[in-house]
């Protein structure tokens, strides 16, 4: 669909990917692109489209896998044309858009990482607050020790959910070839996760409204 929309502006896009293996391979036309088997172990990691023709000067648009700023476009040529290709890109982006993204972005994973130590502190500080333990208890002897604990079990913990992210909730994916069969794979995957997190959150809540409290 991109690719049908670009045609009208640009008739000969050119086409690149960068993969696993660290080669880049060039293809002249889509149905070449799409003719590529695409094995995990030249799984595409970067597709560049270009082009130009006698009102469009100038076209590139990056889409890259792992990257955090996974699309990256630049054009010149007639003002018409430019305006045209923006909107084009624009409304096809959005519709490109997975259904997962709010969970491919850093943010939910940095609040997963903070939670646990947010109430930690706020549990602590309760029981300063209430006279049930002193701050000698909490910040002297074992209290550093137990700093330096949490400090270091967070690092590990973001590093393996970064890696947990990249994995199952990539920024980009390309299905194509052997790619959509490993993407359909995927999509199982990641429904089975994103479905168990939901049910154990829902879980802990009505665990927590039926005990009764000492």
């Amino acid at each position: 669909m991109l690719c049908a929309q670009l045609n009208q502006w640009i008739p000969n896009l050119k086409f690149q990917i960068e993969s696993k293996d660290k080669f880049k391979r060039d293809f002249s036309s889509k149905e070449e692109l799409l003719n590529f088997e695409h094995p995990p172990n030249k799984d595409i990691r970067i597709l560049r489209i270009s082009g130009y023709s006698d009102k469009v000067s100038f076209f590139l648009i990056r889409f890259d896998k792992d990257s955090l700023k996974n699309i990256f476009m630049s054009l010149d040529g007639d003002e018409e044309a430019v305006m045209a290709l923006s909107e084009i890109v624009d409304n096809r982006l959005a519709a490109m858009k997975p259904w997962y993204s709010l969970l491919a972005s850093p943010v939910p994973w940095i609040l997963l990482l903070l939670t646990p130590g947010i109430l930690l502190f706020l549990w602590d500080l309760v029981r300063i607050l209430t006279g049930r333990v002193s701050t000698q208890v909490i910040f002297g002897g074992f209290g550093s020790v137990y700093v330096w604990i949490i400090g270091l079990s967070g690092a590990l913990v973001f590093l393996f959910l970064e890696r947990l992210k990249l994995y199952i909730f990539p920024m980009g994916v390309f299905a194509l070839g052997q790619g959509a069969r490993r993407h359909k794979n995927m999509e199982t995957i990641r429904t089975v996760v994103v479905v168990a997190f939901l049910i154990s959150i829902i879980s802990s809540i009505v665990v927590a409204l039926v005990l009764p409290t000492k």
